[in-house]
């Protein structure tokens, strides 16, 4: 990343970090990723995601004139 780019999502998360190298590190550390993943299943936040995405289709295709719509996610995301 760019120092303007650390900048741009510093600016984002609401954190600055004191040392840049930090940041970098957070990015690129292999244990954050599962976690990420972990913290994403269980917030349900992919759950959420499916459905918001799911009726913005629905609005969308119905405001065109699509009657019938049918969304197939590929996994499908289970709520549980």
């Amino acid at each position: 990343m760019t120092h303007n780019e650390d900048d741009e999502l510093q600016e984002r998360l609401g954190y600055r970090f004191r040392d840049p190298e930090l940041l970098t590190r957070a990015l690129t550390h292999s244990s954050a990723i599962p976690e990420l993943r972990a913290a994403a299943e269980a917030s349900q936040l992919r759950v959420l995601a499916q459905k918001n995405t799911q009726a913005m289709l629905e609005a969308l295709l119905r405001s065109l004139g699509f009657e019938q719509i049918t969304i197939i996610f590929d996994p499908p995301v289970v709520a549980g």
